[in-house]
C-alpha cells in the first residue's frame, strides 16, 4: 500500500472518531438512580438551566464553572421536583472589558409529574441581554412540556430568596 493510502485511510479515521465525539460531547446524562430499560421517563434541560438537585438528591454543588452542555435525566414515572439555576453567558456589547456577563439564578424549583415511555423539556426564554438575562434570572419564566403533545405538565415555579 502506498505511504498516499495509508495516511488517506488514517486520517479519515482519525477524522470520523472526532466527529463522533463532538457529536456525543454536547448532551450530559445526569444519574438519576433510573435504570434504562426500566419504565422511565426523559427530561431534557437545556444547557442554560443547569440542574442542581431532583428530588432531593443534589446532582450539582458549585456553579463556578459554566457548562456549555445540555443535560439529559431519566427519571421513574410519578411526581418529582426539579431544582435548576439559570445560568449563561450572554454576549456583552454594552462593557467593552468583558465579551461575556455572567448571569447565574438562585435556585429555581418546579414541580412536575412525568409518564412511563414519555420525553419531556425544559423550555423558557433566551433573554438576548445581559440586563433581560439578570431580569429573567430573577423572575424565570418556564415550563416543562411533553415533547410529543406541547402539553405544559409543571406547577407553579418558584425562585429562592437571596442568601
Amino acid at each position: 500500500m502506498s505511504r498516499f493510502a495509508i495516511r488517506f485511510i488514517l486520517g479519515t479515521g482519525l477524522m470520523v472518531a472526532l466527529m463522533a465525539v463532538a457529536g456525543c460531547a454536547g448532551v450530559r446524562q445526569l444519574d438519576t438512580g433510573t435504570q434504562a430499560g426500566a419504565a422511565s421517563a426523559e427530561l431534557f434541560v437545556p444547557y442554560q438551566f443547569q440542574v442542581q438537585a431532583i428530588d432531593g438528591t443534589v446532582l450539582r454543588e458549585n456553579f463556578y464553572t459554566f457548562d456549555g452542555r445540555d443535560q439529559t435525566l431519566r427519571l421513574a414515572p410519578g411526581e418529582h421536583e426539579l431544582v435548576l439555576r439559570y445560568f449563561d453567558l450572554i454576549q456583552n456589547n454594552e462593557d467593552r472589558t468583558d465579551d461575556y456577563a455572567r448571569v447565574l439564578s438562585e435556585p429555581i424549583t418546579v414541580s412536575f409529574t412525568a409518564r412511563a415511555n414519555s420525553q419531556y423539556a425544559v423550555t423558557g426564554d433566551r433573554p438576548a441581554t445581559p440586563s433581560a438575562g439578570e431580569a429573567f434570572a430573577a423572575n424565570p419564566t418556564l415550563t416543562i412540556e411533553n415533547r410529543a403533545s406541547g402539553d405544559t405538565v409543571s406547577g407553579d415555579v418558584a425562585v429562592a430568596e437571596p442568601e
